[in-house]
């Protein structure tokens, strides 16, 4: 043996005999990867390795920082990597073949591990995964010639799940790897597999400043190089797993009563305890402080245990559980209440919105650290009288992110909620020693609306042991609270229902899509997603439709013929009994748009982020994936692109317009799918239609504001504003809105900055105002049949109509000496709020006059300030607007907040307009005359409906039945087509202003109509919004004469807005119930 050989092989010995060694702890059972990572079977995991070193083995900052962990069965080895970032780089460009293999993936960000087993260490496996689920696993020798030394045509049958975190700047991606692909030799505890973790973050081309190679085990190569087996570590299968911690404080409850154990020792009795049996989490006893409770007075002890072992705390940790069935109407569920009262050191309570907040008292004795938990955590995830599991962890010895408050449920592993920076180096003391549970306020008068289980306070006086509970521990906390066989049970739940959604996929494929074309009817609140079978739909009896109305039908299609294209053909519509269809049909094709992202709420919604698992019980499905949503008018489809495409699922929408004369009756058709003339695929069809008389205006008012821009308004290159092709454009606009039932529509006056269809002209008098433009909107709006014509919003007018991706051309006030010469910026938009103010009553008195000329003040509208947040400056707005344009309607979105009521004439609320308290002011309002509106947009959350992409489409259906409910006048929506820049035949991301989409909106949350080269094409979430405006009306036309009737169909549908129907035969059902109820009553289109 040579020297250089000796050298070679001792430096290797020494590099693998001071490698890191991770233990992989044991399991009984095999678990499903969930996007809830933060605990559930990881728990069982005790220590962490650090990735905190470059491959060089220099420290790399904490942003770049990754944990591993990792766990074992005889079947799989489990990894979880926790990769911190400052900005994430998923993968672009990136290509997967037929096995999922996605090669380059490594080029972004990424997690890797090589394993291998066996005396060659140089015969190994690599799996790397992205923070967007791209994924490939290699297999290496490499003792093959270089080029040859590695295969990717295999498969592992591994599993990856990522789950990014914005909040915390952290994304997590779960490995699940086969033993049988990586093991050689017996599976068993102490076994002993070389191998080494990797990081990758930023890219080689655009994030070149922040890429970073990570390493567990360094290569200490010059250059970045991560296959040099000599230098891997090992992973080692180990069985250990340690106990919990012991809590400074337990609630017990069982039995008839309740007690605390102190330190595990000494325990006092709770007074005024009242335990309800079997009714807390996983059916446990709990502390009931609403149902049975007997008392005034919430649950109390005093002990110097309280002082003992809660003074001068430096680390603090609360869990428990708790369960607030909250009710909608109830006033007082917005009140602060307490969880838990440790008097002059904190409180765990819930704040006026419902939020739980750690309040903390500083040396001082005065309120100081506070962590709440976010918008999106128990208020809304709640329903049902669900229990809450939470946990608050505090630790004065960090200064950033020392404060985190997790929640969970029984069924849904913890995860970190929010985080905060305190700066405190210890909590205060108290002579005090009484302890406070369920408490309606501070000072214990009043009970908690709810039950209390399971509480655990971690405390700690001393800087050297930490009681800031990790949240893998926390998670273990969870667990032991429920038991190991809730546990197991659930976890059988989850599996039955897996196999059982497995098999009915199969099943519907096999029955209803195995054929070379396949055509079937589904319901029209069906959403047809590209991979997932849609089931045919199931009607006892026909679709119900009245005279003058209009009835969607959709299809399912799907085909394993590449590149051909179908006629649809609708054929004629015949009468049951012979009579003559009098009417017409149009068809369109559904285009598919992504849906890249589930909703996380406003400005919360990303790529690279996913919302709380209890959402998803709300939502469709979880994203990616592909909705047919927009109306696209032809008579031929495409069901298959290219022979690589996978087999998918296309939608067919029949729009059938009914005339007024169109006899009652049943009508039946065939749908057929024609290929050179020859019928391929066929589907029958059937609707009824009653001898009821509607409107052609629906009763209730909608208002979707229409972005004018020309960009906005088709999906070619923009038009010229205000050229001829521009009118034309609009025009089409309008049309297609109101097609879908809007009788609202917004004119834009002084903004749009040089383009503004209101022009300000220097006058030797100061100024007028050149209303050409203005004129030419106006009139087409009348002509279109539009009742309400709305001015942009008088506050914002130098700042509104920002358009594409910050572009700010289209910003700012501008004045024309002549309309001849270039204008200059009179108001730019970062203007002076006074000076503004000032200018109003000058405009404000030309545009009274020229409407008053007109005669157009009564169809006129002004919007002064959206969702206001300073009343006394909304009281010096409305007070303009009253003195300078009297009798002119205003209009805005005020929420639902009493103290603006006397301000506005038509006062749009939120979805608190269906609470008793807000219904009494709505009340007081429709009876001195004011309008009535509520509005929505990236809120309600789950469990509330809403309308976007990844919701069911019978929240779009649903809203005007709420409406009724709440007895609205009106409905907005604040989107038409606020593209900002975005395609949305690409993305569905909403932009927030300025164009990011990293965060933006829910999904579609920015538009319901797409643009198209002929404008503005329609979508399924308006078509079933349209069906409900239809529904709305008959609910009013039934209750004219039989409220109870009404009613009774109505709590079909929904009681609140927390409790209602998201199955769409409840919708078909209630549409002929109405039906058959207004044509009992008399409302006949007959004499």
């Amino acid at each position: 043996m040579g020297l250089k050989t000796v050298i070679l092989f001792l430096l290797g010995l020494s590099s693998i005999l001071s490698a890191i060694e991770v233990e992989s702890c044991r399991i009984e059972d095999d678990f499903m990867l969930t996007s809830d990572v933060a605990g559930g079977p990881w728990s069982a995991a005790e220590q962490a390795y650090i990735i905190e070193n470059d491959w060089q083995g220099n420290p790399v900052e904490s942003h770049w920082h990754t944990s591993i962990k990792s766990l074992w069965t005889d079947n799989y080895l489990y990894v979880l990597f926790r990769a911190n970032f400052d900005t994430l780089v998923p993968s672009r460009n990136v290509s997967c073949d037929e096995n999922g293999d996605c090669w380059g993936v490594w080029n972004y960000d990424a997690c890797e591990i090589f394993i291998g087993d066996g005396p060659d260490i140089k015969k190994y496996f690599e799996f790397v995964c992205g923070p967007d689920g791209r994924k490939i696993d290699i297999r290496h020798d490499k003792n093959l010639p270089k080029g040859n030394d590695f295969e990717t045509g295999w498969t592992s049958l591994w599993q990856a799940r990522v789950e990014v975190l914005n909040a915390s700047k952290q994304w997590i991606c779960q490995l699940k790897i086969p033993m049988e692909t990586i093991a050689s030799t017996p599976i068993e505890p102490g076994k002993v597999f070389h191998a080494n973790f990797y990081r990758i973050s930023g890219d080689l081309e655009e994030y070149k400043d922040i890429r970073r190679y990570t390493a567990l085990n360094p290569t200490n190569t010059e250059e970045p190089a991560f296959h040099l087996p000599e230098k891997f570590g090992t992973l080692k299968l180990v069985s250990a797993q340690k106990p919990l911690p012991q809590p400074a404080l337990r609630l017990n409850v069982a039995g008839k009563n309740a007690s605390l154990k102190w330190n595990g020792r000494h325990e006092s009795s709770l007074d005024n305890a009242e335990v309800l049996r079997s009714a807390g989490p996983a059916g446990t006893d709990c502390l009931d402080f609403w149902r049975t409770v007997k008392t005034s007075k919430a649950a109390a002890v005093e002990d110097e245990f309280v002082s003992d072992s809660l003074n001068d705390l430096t680390s603090l940790t609360i869990t428990g559980w708790v369960n607030r069935e909250l009710d909608f109407n109830d006033s007082q569920a917005s009140d602060i209440q307490y969880v838990l009262n440790c008097p002059g050191r904190f409180h765990l309570m819930f704040d006026q919105w419902s939020r739980m907040a750690l309040r903390m008292f500083g040396k001082d004795g005065k309120i100081g650290p506070q962590i709440y938990s976010s918008w999106l955590s128990t208020n809304h995830l709640n329903p049902g009288s669900r229990w809450v599991f939470f946990a608050f962890t505090f630790d004065t010895a960090k200064k950033e992110n020392n404060a985190r408050f997790y929640v969970g449920s029984e069924k849904y592993p913890v995860f970190c909620d929010t985080t905060a920076s305190i700066s405190v180096d210890e909590l205060a003391s108290s002579d005090l020693k009484k302890l406070i549970f369920g408490a309606y306020n501070e000072k214990g008068d009043g009970i908690l609306k709810g039950m209390l289980s399971g509480i655990r306070v971690y405390a700690s006086a001393k800087p050297s042991h930490n009681a800031a509970v990790s949240a893998d521990m926390i998670e273990r906390i969870r667990q032991d609270d429920l038991g190991k066989e809730w546990l197991l049970n659930l976890a059988r739940l989850e599996l039955a229902q897996a196999e059982k959604d497995r098999l009915k996929k199969a099943a519907l494929t096999d029955e209803y899509y195995s054929n070379d074309v396949n055509l079937h009817q589904v319901g029209s609140l069906q959403r047809i997603i590209s991979t997932i079978p849609p089931e045919p739909l199931k009607m006892n009896r026909p679709f119900g439709i009245y005279p003058g109305g209009k009835l969607y039908l959709q299809f399912a299609a799907s085909g394993k013929k590449a590149g051909t294209s179908y006629e649809i053909s609708p054929g004629t519509i015949e009468g049951e009994n012979g009579q003559f269809f009098d009417g017409y049909v149009k068809t369109y094709r559904l285009e598919h748009v992504p849906v890249e992202a589930n909703n996380n709420g406003g400005i919360n919604t990303s790529l690279t982020t996913r919302p709380p698992q209890r959402w998803m019980e709300y939502l469709i499905a979880e994203a990616p994936f592909k909705a047919a949503e927009v109306l696209v008018k032809s008579d031929s489809i495409t069901l298959k692109e290219n022979a690589s495409q996978p087999d998918s699922y296309s939608g067919i929408l029949l729009e059938v317009c009914l005339s007024r004369d169109v006899e009652p009756g049943i009508y039946r058709g065939e749908l057929q799918l024609k290929d050179n003339g020859r019928q391929a695929a066929a589907s029958s069809f059937s609707f009824q239609v009653y001898d009821v008389s509607l409107e052609d205006d629906f009763p209730l008012h909608s208002y979707h504001w229409l972005m004018p821009e020309p960009e906005n308004l088709m999906y070619e290159e923009p038009l010229q504003w205000w050229s001829d092709e521009y009118w034309l454009m609009l025009s089409g606009a309008m049309d297609r809105v109101r097609d879908f039932g809007q009788d609202c529509i917004n004119i834009p006056l002084l903004n749009y900055g040089p383009f503004a269809p209101i022009r300000t002209l220097k006058t030797d008098n100061g100024y007028d105002f050149d209303f050409t433009l203005f004129d030419e909107y106006f009139q087409m709006a009348l002509d279109k049949g539009f009742v309400q014509i709305a001015g942009s919003h008088i506050l914002w007018l130098p700042s509104s109509g920002s358009s594409a991706l910050g572009k700010r051309a289209y910003q700012g006030v501008y004045i024309w000496d002549s309309l001849n010469e270039e204008p200059e910026m009179l108001f730019s938009a970062k203007y002076d709020l006074d000076e503004w103010l000032e200018f109003v009553p000058v405009f404000y008195d030309k545009l009274y006059a020229h409407l008053k000329a007109k005669g157009w003040a009564d169809f006129y509208v002004q919007q002064q300030y959206d969702e206001p947040k300073d009343a006394r400056l909304y009281e010096r707005i409305s007070k303009l607007t009253r003195e300078h344009m009297p009798g002119i309607k205003t209009m805005d979105a005020i929420k639902t907040k009493p103290e603006y009521s006397d301000l506005v004439d038509i006062m749009v609320f939120d979805i608190n307009l269906l609470r008793a308290d807000a219904q009494q002011l709505a009340a007081e309002r429709k009876a001195g005359g004011k309008d009535v509106w509520f509005y929505h947009c990236c809120s309600p959350y789950p469990p509330y409906p809403n309308r976007h992409l990844d919701d069911p489409l019978a929240g779009s259906r649903l809203y005007p039945w709420l409406a009724w409910l709440g007895n609205s006048d009106g409905y907005l929506w604040w989107a038409v087509n606020v593209y900002r820049g975005a395609d949305p035949y690409k993305t569905s991301i909403g932009p927030l202003p300025g164009g990011s989409q990293n965060p933006g909106h829910g999904p579609g949350d920015n538009w319901m109509y797409y643009p198209g080269p002929d404008g503005l094409r329609g979508s399924m979430r308006m078509a079933a919004f349209r069906d409900g405006l239809a529904d709305n009306a008959m609910l009013r036309k039934l209750a004219e004469t039989d409220k109870e009737a009404a009613n009774r169909i109505m709590r079909k549908i929904a009681v609140s807005p927390v409790e209602y129907s998201r199955e769409p035969q409840d919708y078909y059902d209630a549409r002929i119930e109405l039906l058959e109820a207004l044509e009992n009553t008399g409302y006949g289109s007959t004499p």
